[in-house]
């Protein structure tokens, strides 16, 4: 799956949901590595599941 923001794209290539821990562990492989880039792609993330009430650890394969 391929996620596309206004300045870099990148790909989707896992999540894991870590049973008893309150995170979702998201990989990708991005075509930049600004930091800025990369906030704003798991800022969008978390909005999506905000009522979960989980964290988001970002991993850049």
């Amino acid at each position: 799956m391929w996620y596309s923001t206004s300045h870099t794209s990148c790909m989707f290539t896992s999540y894991q949901l870590v049973h008893n821990e309150s995170y979702i562990k998201l990989s990708f492989f991005f075509e930049s590595h600004n930091l800025k880039v990369i906030h704003n792609i798991a800022q969008s993330f978390y909005t999506k599941i905000d009522n979960s009430n989980v964290a988001i650890h970002i991993f850049a394969d």
